[in-house]
C-alpha cells in the first residue's frame, strides 16, 4: 500500500508497482483589489535534463506556437530555499486576450514543478506583485 494524499482525503493505493504525480492544482484567485488571476501549480518526473534546458525548450516551443510571444524576463533565483528559474512573458491566447504569465521553476524532490501565476495583460503588476509575494513565503514540506 502507498499512501497519496490529496485535497480531500489520504488514499491507500493497493498494488501498485510505481506511481508518477503529474497531478496540476488550478487555484482561481480575486485579490483583495478585484485583480484576478489562475495560479496553476504542474509537476512532471525528474528527468536527466537539467532544469535550465528544460526550460529553454520549452520557451523555444512557446515562441513558435504561440501568437504575439514576448519574453519579459527570465533569471535564476531562489524561493524558500529552492533554486529555480523564473520566468516572465506574454502572449495571445485565442479565447482570453492577451495574457501574462510569471512562472517560477524548480525542482522538488524528484518532480519539477512550476508555479504558473496567469493573469489577462491588464492585470499584470498586480499578478507580479501577487507572485512575488507568495514565492516569498513559499514553505517546501520538510
Amino acid at each position: 500500500m502507498i499512501p497519496y494524499y490529496c485535497n480531500e482525503a489520504m488514499l491507500l493505493l493497493p498494488n501498485v508497482r510505481s506511481l508518477v504525480d503529474c497531478t496540476r492544482h488550478s487555484l482561481e484567485i480575486e485579490t483583495e483589489d478585484g485583480s484576478k488571476l489562475d495560479l496553476v501549480i504542474a509537476r512532471t518526473p525528474v528527468t536527466k535534463e537539467a532544469l535550465r534546458d528544460v526550460v529553454e525548450r520549452g520557451l523555444a516551443d512557446q515562441e513558435r506556437s504561440l501568437k504575439g510571444f514576448m519574453l519579459l524576463g527570465k533569471a535564476e533565483g531562489e524561493y524558500g530555499g529552492l533554486f529555480g528559474i523564473e520566468v516572465r512573458m506574454r502572449f495571445i491566447d485565442k479565447e482570453r486576450g492577451p495574457l501574462y504569465h510569471h512562472v517560477f521553476h524548480t525542482i522538488i524532490e524528484r518532480d519539477r514543478v512550476g508555479f504558473f501565476g496567469i493573469s489577462r495583460v491588464a492585470h499584470q503588476a498586480a499578478t507580479e506583485a501577487w507572485m512575488v509575494a507568495m514565492l516569498s513565503n513559499l514553505k517546501p514540506r520538510a
